[in-house]
């Protein structure tokens, strides 16, 4: 029953590792040429994953911190995560 648990656990931890790194996969946390700036709280992060999973904050900003992402200041004063997004596909 244990060797179940951890097999379950292994799998969910790998998919939220793909769906991070898909997520990420046209973001960069410095600005680059024909990136914008896209800054979005870790909140906003989950919201936008979490219809295909919840991932807690923590693995968020583990992962944020893991891809060398900083913190800025928004236009309203709160503090987010500083990231470049390019629109369309790279070549």
């Amino acid at each position: 029953m244990e060797e179940n648990r951890t097999d379950r656990d292994q799998v969910k931890q790998e998919f939220m590792l793909q769906l991070l790194d898909s997520y990420f996969l046209f973001r960069r946390p410095l600005p680059e040429s024909g990136f914008f700036q896209e800054n979005k709280t870790t909140q906003q992060i989950m919201q936008e994953l979490a219809p295909m999973m919840a991932i807690p904050t923590e693995n968020i900003v583990e992962y944020m911190l893991a891809h060398d992402y900083s913190t800025t200041t928004g236009e309203d004063g709160s503090v987010c995560w500083a990231i470049w997004r390019r629109l369309t596909k790279m070549d």
